[in-house]
């Protein structure tokens, strides 16, 4: 009898999110109530393709592949014409702690149209408008060393072989980084820039400078080597600060920074020799 029930209630569930589909563009929510199933949007820019994430009304979740782009709670217990409410008894909705509540299902709407359970929940009446967890400075910052920035080469002038007590060159060439995330089921967008540089320049000593550098004749970062017939492995560490907004909203700092080391270069440091040329008088 219950897996009987439990069918029932699929194919109920499946009846109900059958409706007008909802707008999502500028992260405001609208819907309203129509018998025993309520809807609303949730105006938030979406990505096509991927999968569901899952978060409750009051509890946060792991990144999602794709956000919801519409929400409609629908009560275990309906009087939905195609149902027989004898073949159903409202079971299902009376299984709460509290007997005055009843359980209600929360479906999203995909970016392709299709809907899929996100939670259940009690409530003492109508269940209140659901809105998506809220995407912090901190989520946004684990998401970006998680995923990482870009790891900048160290150009060396000059290239592959310099001379020791030589000024020899170094730079990069930063560019700013904008990706999409997904977090708690919604878009957000980040744009990262590079804003320090700590030069390891392979023989111990390092420097740290706002400067990126720049190709010969400007020579903002430059270092001497005090050893000859030696190879040396440089690079450059970048550290990038980053901003962020959800669903096309303000923009907001992230707070924290993200640091990519960059690959090691192989340059040999030589020894100059003078030679003698022309005649001697």
């Amino acid at each position: 009898m219950i897996a009987l029930r439990l069918a029932l209630f699929a194919l109920l569930g499946a009846f109900l999110v059958l409706g007008p589909s909802a707008a999502a563009d500028g992260c405001q929510t609208t819907g309203g109530t129509d018998g025993n199933v309520i809807e609303f949007t949730e105006s938030c820019t979406t990505d096509p393709g991927g999968n569901p994430g899952h978060s409750g009304p009051n509890q946060s979740a792991s990144a999602a592949p794709e956000p919801y782009v519409a929400y409609r709670w629908a009560s275990m217990c309906t009087s939905d014409p195609r149902v027989n409410p004898g073949d159903v008894d409202c079971a299902a909705a009376l299984g709460c702690p509290d007997p005055q509540q009843r359980l209600w299902q929360l479906w999203g709407r995909l970016p392709n149209g299709n809907w899929t359970t996100v939670t259940t929940g009690c409530f003492g009446g109508t269940p209140p408008a659901y809105k998506p967890p809220t995407v912090t400075p901190g989520q946004v910052l684990e998401a970006l060393r998680r995923v990482g920035l870009p790891e900048l080469p160290t150009v060396v002038q000059p290239a592959g072989k310099t001379l020791v007590n030589f000024d020899t060159n170094f730079y990069t060439e930063p560019r700013p980084v904008t990706l999409t995330l997904t977090l708690l089921g919604q878009r957000v967008q980040v744009e990262a820039t590079p804003t320090t540089y700590r030069w390891n320049f392979g023989d111990g000593a390092t420097a740290t400078t706002s400067d990126p550098g720049a190709a010969y004749p400007n020579l903002a970062i430059t270092h001497r080597y005090a050893d000859a017939r030696v190879t040396v492995h440089p690079s450059v560490e970048t550290t990038y600060t980053a901003r962020f907004r959800v669903g096309g909203g303000d923009w907001q700092d992230v707070g924290g920074t993200v640091t990519a080391a960059g690959p090691a270069t192989a340059l040999r440091i030589a020894e100059a020799t003078p030679l003698l040329s022309g005649e001697h008088r």
